[in-house]
C-alpha cells in the first residue's frame, strides 16, 4: 500500500496486506506443495496464553480461515516460548496461503511473496521463493505485485524496470476503476498524490478521495485526514473525517486522533478525549501497535514496569522493533529477577541481530560500555550508526580520531558522522561539531604550521648552527 502518513510511527503497523481486495484474476502459481499441518501441536499446556488467544483461532479457523489471524496466532506461540506450537500454525498460514494460490488467488500469491520476502522469527526468508510467487501475482495482473516488484528494481538500481512495473500497476489501477473498483480508485489515487511512477496531480487524487469519503470509505477519510490535517485553514475538515472513523472503532485512526491531541500541532490537546481513543486503538483483536507501545510506555513512565510488560508482549507479537527494546530493558533492570535478566539479554540481542534493530544495537553498545567490555561496546555502536541511529552517531565520529579503534583514522568521515546526527537533532553531535571546528581544527592547524620550525629548529640545534629567520 502507498499510504502517506503525518505521524512517522504509523508506519509500525503489521505487514499483512490488507483485507481490502482487487478481483482475483486466475493465473499459473508456482507449484509448491502446501506444507503438510502438524494438529497434535496446535496448542499448548499454558490455559493463560490458550484463553487469550481463543478469539484469534476462532477467526484464523472459520469460513474458510483468515491467514492473518493464523498469523497472528504463530507468532504469540513462537513469542511465549512455544516452538512446536509456533512452528504448527505457521504451516496451516503457509497452508491456507499456498491453497488460495494454487487456485490462481494472486493476493494469495503476493502475501506468500511478501511473507519469504522479509521472513520472521518462525518462516526464514527466501528471496527465490519470494521472486517466483511475485512473478506469479504480477503475471495474475495484480497491481500491488507490480509496486513491490518496483521497489525491488528501484533498490538494485534497475530504474527502466521499475518504471515499467509502475506504469503496469498505474494501467491495472486504472481499468479496474474505471469498472468501479474502489480499491482500485484507491491505489490509483495514492500513486497520483505521490506522483509514483505517473505525473503528480493532486488535486485529481483529492477529488477521488473525496467522492469515496462521500460513500464512507474509511480509506479515503484517513487518506484526507492527513491531507487536510496540514493546512490550517483544512482543519476542521480533517478533524470531521478522523473523528468518524475513530468513533467507529478504527484502531490506526484511533491512535492518530491520539497523538494529535497529545502532541500534535494542530488540535487543542485534550488529554481526556485522547485516553479514549488510545482505548480504542489497544481494542482486540486487532489493536494497532504502535498504541500498544504507546500504552507500555506511559506505564514505564508511571514507574509500572510490571502493567508495561503485556503491552510490549503484544506489541512484539506485532512486529513492533522498538517494543522488544524496551521490554528487553525492563527485563535486565530485574523486572523479573535473575532468571529475567538473563531473557532480556537475550531478546536485546536476538532484536539486535536477527531483526538489526538500530534501537537494541545502541543499548547493546551501552550495555557492555557498563560492563567494561569497551570493544563489544564499539563494535554495537558502529552498528546501531550504520542503521542510522543518530544517538550512535557521536561516539562513531570520535572512533575515526581515536587511534587504533576499530575504523580508520579520518578526521573528514568523523566530521561527517556528526553531521549527520547533527540533522537528526542529536545534541550530542551537535556539540561534537562544535569542539571539531573550533578546538580541534585550530589546534591541528597550529601544530601543521608549527611542526615543520620546531623540526628545523632541531636539526639546527645539533649542527650547532643558529637558525635563519624565515
Amino acid at each position: 500500500m502507498l499510504r502517506t502518513t503525518v505521524i512517522t510511527a504509523l508506519l509500525a503497523a503489521a505487514p499483512m496486506l490488507p483485507a481490502q481486495q482487487e478481483p482475483a484474476q486466475q493465473a499459473p502459481a508456482p507449484q509448491e506443495p502446501a506444507p503438510e499441518v502438524t494438529q497434535a501441536s496446535l496448542r499448548c499446556d499454558d490455559e493463560k496464553l490458550e484463553a487469550a488467544l481463543a478469539d484469534l483461532k476462532k477467526e484464523a479457523e472459520e469460513n474458510g480461515g483468515s491467514p492473518r489471524a493464523a498469523r497472528q496466532v504463530y507468532l504469540r506461540y513462537d513469542f511465549a516460548g512455544h516452538r512446536p506450537q509456533a512452528e504448527a500454525w505457521a504451516q496451516r498460514f503457509i497452508a491456507m496461503l499456498t491453497e488460495k494460490a494454487g487456485q490462481g488467488n494472486p493476493k494469495a500469491m503476493l502475501n506468500l511473496a511478501y511473507l519469504y520476502q522479509q521472513g520472521d522469527p518462525v518462516v526464514p526468508a527466501d528471496a527465490d521463493k519470494a521472486m517466483l510467487w511475485l512473478k506469479s501475482a504480477e503475471a495474475a495482473e495484480d497491481s500491488a505485485a507490480c509496486i513491490m516488484l518496483a521497489g525491488i528494481y528501484t533498490a538494485q538500481n534497475k530504474p527502466e524496470e521499475a518504471a515499467k512495473a509502475y506504469r503496469h500497476a498505474f494501467a491495472i489501477y486504472g481499468k479496474r476503476a474505471a469498472q468501479g473498483n474502489t480499491a482500485c480508485k484507491l491505489r490509483m489515487a495514492d500513486m497520483l498524490y505521490q506522483g509514483m511512477g505517473v505525473q503528480r496531480d493532486a488535486d485529481r487524487a483529492v477529488k477521488i478521495y473525496e467522492d469515496l469519503a462521500e460513500k464512507d470509505d474509511p480509506t479515503a477519510i484517513a487518506e484526507l485526514f492527513r491531507i487536510y490535517v496540514k493546512t490550517p485553514d483544512s482543519l476542521p475538515k480533517a478533524l470531521g473525517y478522523a473523528r468518524r472513523l475513530a468513533d467507529a472503532g478504527d484502531a490506526k485512526m484511533a491512535y492518530l486522533m491520539y497523538c494529535e491531541l497529545t502532541r500534535g500541532n494542530n488540535l487543542e490537546h485534550d488529554e481526556t478525549a485522547a485516553a479514549k481513543y488510545l482505548e480504542t486503538a489497544t481494542k482486540e483483536p486487532h489493536p494497532f501497535p504502535e498504541a500498544l507501545y504507546q500504552k507500555g510506555w506511559d506505564a514505564e513512565g508511571a514507574g509500572d514496569a510490571q502493567g508495561a510488560i503485556p503491552f510490549y508482549e503484544r506489541a512484539i507479537t506485532m512486529g513492533h522493533d522498538r517494543a522488544r527494546t524496551r521490554l528487553a530493558l525492563i527485563l535486565m533492570n530485574g523486572a523479573q529477577g535473575d532468571e529475567g535478566r538473563e531473557r532480556g539479554l537475550k531478546l536485546l540481542m536476538q532484536s539486535a541481530t536477527e531483526f538489526n534493530s538500530p534501537y537494541s544495537a545502541y543499548e547493546l553498545a551501552l550495555y557492555y560500555n557498563q560492563t567494561g567490555d569497551s570493544a563489544q561496546a564499539d563494535e554495537w555502536y558502529i552498528k546501531a550508526s550504520e542503521r542510522g541511529y543518530a544517538p550512535a552517531m557521536a561516539r562513531r565520529g570520535t572512533l575515526h580520531l581515536i587511534p587504533f579503534s576499530p575504523v580508520e583514522w579520518n578526521p573528514t568521515l568523523a566530521y561527517r558522522w556528526w553531521k549527520q546526527g547533527d540533522r537528526a537533532g542529536e545534541a550530542a553531535c551537535t556539540r561534537c561539531i562544535n569542539l571539531y571546528l573550533y578546538l580541534f581544527i585550530p589546534l591541528l592547524v597550529v601544530l601543521v604550521c608549527t611542526a615543520p620550525l620546531l623540526l628545523i629548529r632541531t636539526l639546527a640545534k645539533r649542527k650547532g648552527n643558529k637558525p635563519k629567520m624565515l
